[in-house]
């Protein structure tokens, strides 16, 4: 894999887990309210596979889990064999994935390789969501069916959102949360909003931009909850 970053520890990114995350370079969204321009633009230098895996072997007294997330990992030709080394060492395996690739995320789910899922949903599933990752086109219904993949698997997983201002309001959240919980029915499958940071922008522009602050969010969350019960806000 084309390995851009690892954080040696995590307490949060990985529920109930002490994890270590691995970043890898390269995305096939080009979102530009993303923050992690130089994975997304694979400008930063590799580090091997062997001196990651090094590590974990050497921390799996102390880690018990590794969240893999991008950039897009799906887009690593060699993500699953990894994904084995990896829980060969006894690691739990979180994936963080955009969904756009719903056949690898189904060989993964197929082959049991995945412990939890965080899968981004960026904007409603309609026309806009092609202009809020950066394209000209792009099929909604592609989301929805890594959602329902997601949902016929037992693995647990959550939504993710980061809210931008110019691209998210009140209106558009709720129209989130009916596409939602359309999609999810009855489950109380958790939808975490994390605010927008105007830092190291893939757009410049958008560094511009200020965030929403908390009280106009929970605002935004209380009309939201009146169709998806199960979102919370999650701390910078």
């Amino acid at each position: 894999m084309k390995i851009g970053g690892l954080q040696k520890v995590t307490l949060i990114d990985f529920p109930a887990s002490i994890a270590a995350i691995v970043f890898v370079n390269g995305c096939n969204f080009v979102c530009p309210f993303c923050f992690n321009r130089d994975l997304v633009l694979d400008n930063l230098p590799t580090i091997s596979q062997r001196s990651v895996l090094s590590f974990l072997k050497k921390r799996k007294k102390i880690l018990d889990g590794v969240v893999i997330t991008g950039g897009e990992p799906i887009l690593q030709p060699d993500l699953e064999q990894f994904i084995r080394k990896a829980k060969r060492l006894g690691y739990k395996v979180k994936l963080d994935t955009n969904g756009a690739l719903p056949a690898i995320i189904q060989k993964l789910l197929k082959k049991n390789l995945l412990d939890y899922v965080a899968l981004d949903i960026k904007a409603p599933l309609d026309e806009k969501y092609a202009p809020a990752i950066g394209l000209e086109e792009f099929e909604p219904k592609i989301i929805i069916e890594s959602l329902k993949l997601l949902l016929r698997s037992k693995v647990p997983f959550e939504l993710r959102t980061t809210v931008v201002p110019g691209i998210h309001d009140k209106k558009i959240l709720a129209k989130m949360a009916k596409q939602l919980r359309k999609a999810v029915g009855r489950r109380k499958i958790p939808w975490f909003w994390q605010n927008f940071q105007p830092k190291n922008c893939l757009d410049p522009g958008f560094e511009k931009r200020k965030p929403y602050k908390k009280e106009k969010l929970e605002k935004f969350l209380k009309t939201a909850k009146r169709y998806y019960s199960n979102i919370e806000l999650r701390k910078d």
